[in-house]
């Protein structure tokens, strides 16, 4: 399988490296290049030849606007997943983004607080897959299904509320020592997708033992007993 390739366009140096991350901690994905602003973007389209493209509204020498009207009048047809503060449900600069042809936006996470972090990094990951993934099936190219993308972002909110639980120590234990037993058992046809991201009965009996509530996680249930904030 192929990665979905991702071109990121923002002025911040901060929020490139945070968006680098945030993809290339995603299985199925991963970033192929990085630009300050929409002139220097418009260089690495034909280099790159991404899948999706990550825009910011606000840059200098030319913005995600202009771009965008740059990409309407060529005929650029890679799709555009707007990141911005300034991109809001219902706000002109939003609507005039999506009428230029941006697929979607995502506000950028407020501050440092994790929550933001982790909701913007799942929706950022959820569109990426959806627009990306389609775009890359268009070109012929052989990327992760829907569902493939959909299960990770289970997971990986599922691996969250673990560490919550249970602290960062213990539950990497229990991450790592799934992760090492779908690595192993990848080589052996009879492995469905499915039961690739499911966790073992011992890692999930391990989980079960640190909550109180019940939880589901890929059409298995447990009853916990012990402390587990349940959504």
């Amino acid at each position: 399988m192929e990665d979905i390739s991702v071109l990121i366009c923002d002025d911040s140096a901060l929020m490139r490296n945070l968006i680098s991350r945030i993809v290339d901690g995603a299985e199925g994905m991963k970033i192929v290049g990085k630009a300050m602003n929409g002139r220097f973007l418009i260089e690495k389209i034909p280099q790159l030849k991404p899948d999706v493209i990550v825009l910011d509204i606000e840059m200098p020498e030319m913005n995600g606007i202009e771009f965008l009207k740059y990409r309407k009048e060529h005929n650029i047809d890679i799709p555009v997943i707007i990141l911005s503060s300034i991109a809001e449900k219902g706000a002109a600069v939003t609507m005039e983004c999506l009428e230029l042809g941006a697929s979607d936006f995502i506000t950028k996470p407020n501050g440092s607080v994790s929550a933001d972090i982790n909701s913007v990094a799942d929706n950022l990951i959820g569109l990426i897959s959806s627009y990306g993934g389609q775009y890359a099936r268009r070109k012929g190219r052989a990327v992760q299904s829907s569902d493939f993308f959909s299960k990770s972002l289970s997971e990986r909110s599922f691996e969250r509320k673990l560490r919550t639980t249970m602290g960062a120590e213990a539950a990497n234990k229990i991450i790592d020592s799934e992760r090492e037993r779908r690595a192993s058992s990848i080589s052996r046809p009879s492995v469905t997708e499915s039961s690739r991201f499911s966790f073992s009965q011992s890692a999930q009996k391990t989980a079960a033992n640190r909550s109180d509530c019940d939880w589901n996680f890929y059409g298995r249930t447990k009853r916990a007993s012990r402390s587990f904030p349940c959504d």
